[in-house]
């Protein structure tokens, strides 16, 4: 038999790696920390959501505070959706609550974004919401997103932009494959001129009221948007006279009246509320709600094998979210080795730490 010479070798072994991806053929394994999340499409599937997700502790919001962590905490503890509201302050686009409110606490539009590339580039098999109420342009958004490598104009196939065109939804593990990963909401409605920002009331999602004082406002009554809309935001917090706080999410996060409420909704609609958004997650029970409605209860997605999950699973032998899966040393609670360019305790706030990969 003749025996080829090794280059013809390696070139038929590029050749068939060329086809195999040009074919379609599945990288991703896990998707948003299950196996069982690859096959099904992007509808029918529930992503842990932080309201105001940009009013955290971190940035200098004090008396209008909806989240402790930044929104890389949250995102490596397993939140996949983030609403973010954007408004026009000192010259840009920031993260803030509005004219007169922004002095009080703030973080610019592509700080936020540069936060969730960095997170998806650590974790590629991932896929992330953005729910915007924004009192900018669209195109002052895309500005930003380009500005941040999100978004690549001249380049669309190859950002990381999902642009929803009608029909069937793909799974998440298409949506992997093809490194399209970041879907973008808004109540703006520029769709016609930037197709990835979709118009949230028109077609593709409806809501629940957003306004509940207390534990009995959490109705499965609609809001804005039509229930006949593809997506389901279930938003489940409280805000009293002074906004959110610890004390009222300890009250609206809890099982099993949040599980309870998420299934009711669910039977009444007859479709999953894929966003159930919540204020002060780390208090409560929305990643156990989450993977109620997505079938994965039980599982603990842990790559590197040192007891913490990613995301966060009551199922992993420590509760707390690991952020950097891919390295067994790096988790919550290890000792912190100062200028190492690890966040060895997934805390930047240690001494010695650095921000979290």
């Amino acid at each position: 038999m003749t025996t080829l010479p090794t280059r013809i070798w390696l070139a038929l072994g590029s050749l068939l790696l060329a086809g195999a991806a040009a074919s379609g053929a599945r990288a991703a394994t896990v998707c948003n920390g299950a196996a069982s999340l690859c096959a099904k499409p992007y509808d029918q599937v529930a992503y842990a959501t932080t309201h105001n997700a940009f009013a955290n502790a971190a940035h200098g919001f004090v008396f209008n505070r909806n989240q402790t962590y930044d929104m890389t905490r949250q995102m490596q503890d397993g939140i996949r959706g983030l609403m973010l509201d954007a408004h026009p302050y000192l010259g840009s686009v920031y993260l803030c609550h509005g004219e007169g409110l922004c002095a009080l606490g703030n973080q610019s539009l592509a700080d936020g974004l540069t936060e969730v590339k960095s997170f998806l580039d650590a974790h590629p098999q991932n896929v992330v919401t953005l729910i915007f109420e924004s009192y900018v342009t669209a195109a002052e958004t895309a500005t930003v997103f380009q500005q941040v490598g999100l978004l690549d104009p001249a380049h669309p196939s190859s950002d990381y932009l999902y642009t929803y065109t009608g029909g069937a939804w793909p799974t998440l593990g298409a949506m992997i494959d093809s490194g399209e990963r970041v879907v973008v909401f808004s109540d703006v409605n520029e769709q016609a001129s930037y197709p990835w920002y979709h118009y949230l009331w028109n077609t593709l999602v409806f809501e629940t009221p957003y306004s509940a004082a207390t534990v009995n406002d959490l109705t499965c009554a609609d809001n804005r948007g039509s229930p006949n809309n593809d997506l389901f935001i279930l938003n489940h917090f409280l805000t009293g006279p002074l906004g959110a706080s610890p004390d009222l999410a300890a009250q609206a996060n809890v099982n099993p009246l949040f599980v309870n409420r998420a299934l009711s909704c669910q039977s009444y609609y007859g479709r999953i509320p894929n966003f159930p958004t919540v204020d002060y997650y780390e208090v409560g029970n929305v990643f156990d709600v989450t993977a109620s409605l997505n079938g994965t209860t039980g599982t603990c997605n842990d790559q590197d094998g040192d007891g913490y999950g990613s995301p966060a699973s009551a199922a992993c032998a420590h509760p707390g979210g690991d952020c950097n899966d891919a390295n067994a040393s790096v988790h919550p609670g290890a000792t912190e080795i100062p200028s190492n360019g690890l966040d060895d305790d997934c805390n930047a706030a240690t001494p010695g730490g650095c921000s979290a990969p």
